[in-house]
């Protein structure tokens, strides 16, 4: 096993977990780079209330499909999406569901939860920019991202798949508020990384003195995220050896979604692999491959759920 039952890696050959959980915002961030972060993009924003209910319900073991029905009906725009999928050819039944209750058990529990998070937090990425063919790429690389979590969960038997998927689906919410407090330089600097083999975090520590993980980091804090989900998201982008098993799924998950048609950045031809996550994972090529095919075959069939 990889995983231990606290959601820790255990490393190859050890007997207790390598990294130790984190609690607050993680060691590297220090406090000029949280300055410099607040000075550019002003207030972060607040949790979208649907993505709040549904991460809180996320958590409940005693959550109910009417906890369920309760939150969406208060966003129209998603209940009617739900129905609609519900209804769709995909899901097709004899006779039309015109009940919210209904759809999410034909739906699944699960599904609706982070149908109703990505929905709510599409929206974050759209503020303050046009959504066009480049925004909806990142968009797209983000599900893909969330999906990938859940995947690599379930290969290596870390328990809270969701808890994967959603931070999967945030962790490039950095990118979002930066487009939108200084679109100019932003994309100064995106198009620099579209020019060069460098990664985006690169660049945007050499011209920011942080980088989009480190605005997501603050962000889950303020939306209080666990530790585990917070540490996931600043470090991401950063080469470790040990920590928890949140920043390993998540770094392999963006290595593999980057290795495919699901985002804009390239950053060299290693195969994921040959990554540092894939490794503190026991991930060989086979299933890193396997993961990959399997977000595919899910993005394709699933793409109206998330509004790609």
């Amino acid at each position: 096993m990889t995983v231990d039952p606290t959601g820790r890696l255990i490393s190859a050959g050890a007997s207790k977990p390598a990294g130790p959980g984190v609690h607050h915002v993680p060691k590297n961030i220090d406090a000029d780079q949280v300055k410099r972060i607040i000075s550019v993009t002003g207030r972060l924003p607040r949790v979208p209330p649907v993505a709040a209910q549904m991460m809180e319900l996320v958590g409940r073991q005693d959550a109910t499909v009417w906890d369920l029905e309760k939150v969406i009906s208060s966003d129209q725009v998603l209940a009617a999406r739900i129905l609609e999928t519900a209804n769709s050819v995909f899901y097709s039944f004899d006779q039309k569901i015109s009940a919210l209750s209904h759809a999410i058990v034909i739906l699944g529990f699960r599904a609706v939860q982070s149908m109703s998070i990505a929905h709510s937090s599409c929206d974050l990425f759209r503020r303050g920019m046009q959504f066009g063919p480049k925004e909806k790429h990142r968009w797209e690389h983000s599900i893909g991202c969330a999906m990938s979590c859940r995947q690599i969960s379930r290969v290596v038997g870390y328990k809270q798949e969701e808890t994967a998927f959603i931070t999967g689906l945030l962790h490039d919410v950095g990118k979002a508020v930066l487009y939108e407090a200084i679109p100019k330089r932003y994309g100064r600097i995106v198009e620099i990384v579209d020019g060069e083999p460098r990664s985006l975090a690169e660049v945007e520590n050499e011209n920011l003195g942080f980088h989009h993980g480190h605005v997501g980091a603050l962000i889950a804090q303020r939306w209080n995220f666990s530790g585990e989900v917070v540490e996931a998201i600043a470090t991401h982008h950063e080469a470790r050896t040990n920590g928890g098993a949140l920043s390993a799924i998540l770094a392999a998950s963006n290595d593999i979604c980057h290795g495919m048609d699901a985002g804009t950045e390239r950053v060299g031809e290693k195969p994921a692999s040959d990554g540092w996550a894939a490794a503190a994972l026991s991930l060989d090529e086979k299933a890193c491959s396997r993961v990959r095919e399997m977000v595919t075959e899910i993005v394709e069939v699933e793409r109206n759920l998330y509004e790609l």
